[in-house]
């Protein structure tokens, strides 16, 4: 995602279904008929398709896994676990 390139990936890991609402890649089973699909579907797409959705992986990186963003998102839930028990 962080490249810009396309993500195929098992719906068993963790980031599966942004991967997919984002339009960035695309899930199915971990099994071996999935990686099938997965070929399929990749291979079965255009170059302006493939570059699209790299394009899309790329900014779902950036907006949600770039670890300056975790990492606000860290302290945000922390300051609130804090505030939480001030109260």
């Amino acid at each position: 995602m962080a490249a810009g390139k396309p993500v195929l990936i098992s719906n068993k890991v963790q980031i599966w279904r942004e991967v997919e609402a984002s339009g960035g890649g695309f899930a199915e089973p971990d099994d071996s008929g999935g990686t099938a699909r997965l070929l399929r579907r990749f291979l079965a797409l255009s170059a302006e398709e493939r570059a699209a959705m790299g394009a899309a992986a790329r900014a779902t990186f950036l907006d949600r896994f770039e670890m300056r963003k975790a990492v606000a998102v860290i302290n945000r839930s922390l300051e609130e676990v804090s505030h939480e028990r001030a109260s």
